[in-house]
């Protein structure tokens, strides 16, 4: 009775889990690293014109034409083939930033070490200059700017070049600013390790402290 039963269990083992033939048995494929050939991309479109490095570039609002500065202290409006519309000569340094005010019809450029340029984009004219400007921003909505200038104020100039707010209350120099994208706020941040939400019309909102070093 238990050599039938032990021959049951050999059997149904054998049914159950059938041996696999040697040859069936695959290795797994090898992995073949192809080489990938470089892939030169050429530019769509070449802007050539300026003699030293691009530094800051900003696109109309109807997107027609790009406004580029440089180190070579120098600003070029392009058109969207790639010709030179304009030349912006004015500034004696590098320019750091660039922007266009939303009804296209005039731009600024900002230079650290001297001050910041605003230009008739028809004419190329310069409309006001603000002296000793470090930092600079286009408000969204409405031709006004935002600048953090000497001493420790910053102020809110129409694309006209008109001072339409001053904003006091840093304790040292503004070197960097914002603008909120409804254009009802901005904010500001000084070498005093404070930042400060203004209103578009230049009171001061909120002080925010907690920086150790200048924002």
């Amino acid at each position: 009775v238990l050599a039938a039963a032990a021959a049951t269990r050999s059997f149904l083992a054998s049914a159950l889990h059938p041996p696999v033939p040697e040859a069936s048995i695959k290795e797994p494929a090898a992995v073949v690293e192809l080489p990938i050939p470089p892939v030169q991309l050429e530019p769509p479109l070449a802007l050539l014109g300026h003699t030293g490095p691009v530094t800051c570039c900003a696109v109309f609002p109807d997107g027609e034409q790009l406004l580029t500065g440089s180190e070579d202290t120098t600003c070029i409006v392009w058109s969207q083939t790639g010709g030179t519309v304009r030349k912006l000569l004015g500034h004696q340094s590098c320019v750091t930033y660039c922007a266009v005010f939303p009804s296209g019809n005039q731009a600024i450029t900002l230079a650290a070490e001297e001050g910041a340029i605003i230009w008739s984009c028809a004419s190329g004219e310069q409309l006001a200059r603000i002296s000793d400007a470090h930092c600079c921003e286009i408000f969204p909505l409405g031709d006004r700017v935002l600048l953090g200038v000497a001493g420790s104020d910053a102020v809110i100039v129409e694309s006209s070049g008109e001072q339409f707010a001053v904003l006091s209350g840093h304790a040292s120099r503004v070197i960097s600013c914002t603008v909120f994208p409804n254009s009802n706020w901005v904010l500001t941040g000084s070498e005093d390790e404070d930042g400060i939400i203004w209103s578009s019309e230049g009171h001061t909102m909120r002080v925010l402290r907690g920086h150790k070093g200048a924002i």
